[in-house]
């Protein structure tokens, strides 16, 4: 991967950890488990969620499971930065994912939970490490059905 690629991972990365952390932080302060504040009435809240699950607060109580698959993407993802350098994946993506995942991870070791505060009402509570990665996720999803429907067009 050019060294350009890598700056951006890293800058990525490290400004959605950073965001990611500085909101759990705000939230850990002015909020508490019973407390939510209205930011748009019937439509958005910050809810402090102690999330001991997954997405969607699935698989309850599996936080060793969760944080050695963290670390496993982690690696993973300075694998295709460091060793598989030709990787065509968009390095804004893997950036969104590795600082989703390493602030979920920080929460995980420092907690046993995952520190969970934008309500839709509507949605399962999240934070910015989610959305980082429910973004980078979908983006990899819609990157993959392009590539498909190019080889395809290609192959007629």
């Amino acid at each position: 991967m050019p060294r350009g690629k890598g700056k951006i991972i890293t800058l990525v990365s490290f400004s959605v950890l950073f965001v990611d952390q500085l909101t759990k932080l705000l939230v850990g302060k002015f909020l508490y488990s019973e407390k939510s504040i209205s930011i748009i009435p019937n439509v958005l809240s910050f809810s402090l969620v102690k999330n001991t699950g997954a997405a969607f607060g699935i698989l309850h109580n599996l936080t060793f499971i969760f944080i050695v698959t963290a670390i496993f993407v982690i690696f993973y993802i300075i694998y295709l930065i460091l060793i598989k350098k030709d990787t065509n994946i968009n390095p804004i993506l893997l950036g969104l994912f590795l600082g989703g995942t390493i602030g979920n991870l920080v929460d995980r070791v420092r907690f046993g939970y995952v520190i969970d505060f934008i309500d839709f009402h509507i949605w399962p509570v999240f934070n910015i490490a989610d959305s980082a990665i429910t973004i980078s996720i979908a983006w990899f999803m819609l990157q993959i059905i392009k590539a498909q429907n190019v080889k395809r067009k290609v192959q007629s």
